[in-house]
C-alpha cells in the first residue's frame, strides 16, 4: 500500500524503553528510569520502532508507518513543531498518509515552558505551606488544569478536523484520564475514541494500566532491580494498544 499510518504522541507513541528487550550491546541500563538521547544509538532505534504499537498497526494493514514526534513533548507546541511544520516544509504531504492515531499526552507539559506544575505544587505545599490558602491555592490548581485541557482539546480537534476533510482517519487514544472526563471530549472526540480493551475490561484512558506490573517495562524488570519506576508499556502493554485500535477501525470498517 502507499499511503501510510502517522503515529502522534509522547515518549508512549515513541516508544521508549522498548530497546530494554533486545540483546543489543550497550542497552542504557540504570536502576531508576532516565533517557539520555545519546545513549540510544539508531540500533536500539530501530529495535523499539519495530514493536511499537504504531509499527504494528501499519504491518496489520500492510503498509509503512511514520512518527515524527520526539520522545517526550506537548500535545501542542510538539505537535506544531515537529508534525505541522514537516506538513508546511514539504517534507511530507497529507495526501501520503490513510491514518493517523494521535495519543493525547499530559496537560501540565505545555504549561511546564511556563512553570514545572508539580514542582510549584511541592514547593507551594511543602516549605511555604503555613503561609498558603490550601483551598485556593487547589481551587487555582483545578481551574488551571481545567482550561488547559480544554485549549489543548480545541487545538486537537482543529487539526483532526485539517486533517480529516483531506480524507484522512484520524484516532485519538488517550493516556490522561482527565482528558477523557472533559464534556469536550465526550462531544467532539465520540467518533475518534479508542476505548483501550484489557483483561476483559474496558478503560477510556490507558492511565490506570501503567500502575500493571504486567504492561510496564518496570514490572518485566522487578526482579532484576533496574528500570524501578519506568512506567513504559511493555511488550504486552503494546499489543494491548494495537489491538484496542483495530478493533475500533474494524468496527468503523476502515481500510486503507
Amino acid at each position: 500500500m502507499s499511503k501510510g499510518v502517522l503515529g502522534i504522541g509522547c515518549s508512549f507513541t515513541w516508544g521508549e524503553s522498548l530497546y530494554y528487550y533486545s540483546d543489543l550491546k550497550n542497552l542504557p541500563i540504570t536502576e531508576y528510569h532516565s533517557f539520555d538521547e545519546s545513549e540510544v544509538n539508531k540500533s536500539m532505534r530501530a529495535y523499539k520502532d519495530k514493536n511499537r504499537f504504531i509499527r504494528k498497526v501499519a504491518d496489520y494493514y500492510d503498509t509503512w508507518d511514520m512518527v515524527l514526534s520526539v520522545n517526550g513533548g506537548t500535545n501542542d507546541s510538539s505537535f506544531i513543531y515537529n508534525v505541522w511544520s514537516s506538513f508546511v516544509n514539504k517534507d511530507i504531504y497529507l495526501d501520503d498518509f490513510r491514518l493517523i492515531v494521535w495519543q493525547i499526552t499530559s496537560w501540565d507539559r505545555s504549561i511546564s515552558r511556563y512553570i514545572p506544575i508539580y514542582d510549584y505544587d511541592a514547593d507551594i505545599l511543602g516549605k511555604n505551606s503555613k503561609n498558603v490558602d490550601v483551598q485556593k491555592y487547589y481551587k487555582w490548581r483545578n481551574e488551571l488544569e481545567t482550561n488547559e485541557v480544554k485549549s489543548q482539546l480545541t487545538f486537537i480537534d482543529k487539526m483532526c478536523n485539517d486533517f480529516e476533510k483531506n480524507g484522512i482517519k484520524v484516532l485519538t487514544i488517550v493516556w490522561p484520564e482527565n482528558f477523557y472526563n472533559q464534556d469536550l471530549y465526550v462531544e467532539k472526540f465520540k467518533q475518534r475514541h479508542v476505548p483501550i480493551y484489557y483483561n476483559n475490561q474496558i478503560h477510556n484512558s490507558f492511565d490506570k494500566l501503567l500502575h500493571n506490573d504486567s504492561l510496564t517495562v518496570s514490572g518485566d524488570f522487578k526482579d532484576k532491580g533496574i528500570h524501578k519506576n519506568d512506567i513504559h508499556l511493555n511488550l504486552k502493554g503494546q499489543d494491548v494498544l494495537f489491538n484496542s485500535i483495530i478493533k475500533k477501525l474494524k468496527n468503523d470498517n476502515f481500510t486503507i
